[in-house]
């Protein structure tokens, strides 16, 4: 076999390693947003409020006119109304946006050091 197939088997099975490893990284995160579903299950505004403060995406303060309406909520509870007020929506988004970027940075990590170690390895040898 030549060295570029072996090169080519290293880097794939990487890849498979790191497909796993987001995989079970994206597991452990399911089991968290079960909990945020069965809290938000009524789909009352007062828990949208809470996990809003819990999560500490802003204070109460933000909360203190939740129901509008609006024509693109991102915590409707029926057609055209939501239970947040502008300044809520913008937060969630940035706060989802914040926690992907972590992720993705987070699983870039890993396979950085992956591929690092691979290659300190592959140039010993």
């Amino acid at each position: 076999m030549s060295r570029f197939s072996v090169v080519m088997c290293f880097v794939y099975g990487l890849l498979v390693l790191c497909i796993a490893a987001a995989d079970a990284r994206a597991t452990e995160n399911i089991s968290e947003s079960v909990t945020d579903q069965n809290l938000l299950a009524n789909n009352s505004c007062e828990d949208v409020r809470q996990v809003y403060v819990e999560k500490n995406i802003g204070t109460e303060k933000d909360t203190s006119d939740m129901t509008h309406e609006d024509e693109t909520p991102l915590c409707s509870t029926s057609w055209n109304s939501s239970c947040c007020t502008p300044t809520m929506e913008r937060r969630y988004s940035e706060a989802s946006k914040k926690e992907f970027q972590n992720m993705l940075q987070s699983s870039n990590a890993f396979l950085q050091s992956i591929l690092a170690s691979s290659a300190t390895k592959f140039k010993g040898k």
